[in-house]
């Protein structure tokens, strides 16, 4: 997977770099930074975030490149990453509502809708967003994937009110897979 991510990287240079070849990117080496450990996982962190940014900037009204960027920030930390992450989560709500409106085809504006919601610690627009899910409906692997975003996101949330409003709105969510 590395020698793959390498050579997309190569061709960045191009003129008409896609925000979808970032986002490949960045979900690949976001996959990495969860399969390794110390040094390795920050420095696939730090790429992850780069390519996300990358995309995010090519494109604000493509909501998926910016839609992992606020769980990345607040889990690196650093100096003003938890105002990025709030200000990027204000960004991907937006987007993802123009893409329910604007693409009723597209399965995962809901889902990504629902991650955005927790990175802002939204507890009322996260339990109506799993409403809309249900009766929509999910498959298996944007429930999987979506849960290992909360869960993530959920890890994060600092304030304990909040967290454990998400916590129930998570449940709720993990039931639609038994559903």
């Amino acid at each position: 997977m590395l020698k793959l991510l390498r050579l997309i990287e190569d061709h960045l240079e191009w003129e008409d770099v896609l925000a979808y070849i970032d986002t490949l990117l960045g979900g690949g080496y976001k996959d990495l930074m969860h399969e390794s450990a110390g040094e390795t996982s920050r420095d696939y962190l730090d790429q992850a975030i780069a390519a996300y940014e990358r995309g995010m900037t090519l494109d604000l009204n493509d909501y998926y490149p910016a839609s992992n960027l606020p769980r990345l920030y607040r889990l690196r930390g650093g100096r003003g990453d938890e105002e990025r992450a709030a200000e990027v989560a204000t960004i991907v709500l937006a987007a993802c509502q123009a893409g329910v409106e604007h693409r009723p085809r597209d399965d995962w504006a809901l889902p990504t809708r629902l991650g955005a919601a927790f990175d802002k610690g939204d507890v009322e627009l996260a339990r109506d967003l799993v409403a809309q899910i249900r009766r929509r409906g999910i498959t298996d692997k944007q429930l999987k994937t979506t849960i290992r975003d909360l869960e993530l996101s959920l890890s994060l949330q600092k304030r304990r009110r909040v967290r454990a409003g998400l916590r129930g709105v998570l449940k709720s969510f993990r039931a639609l897979g038994r559903e």
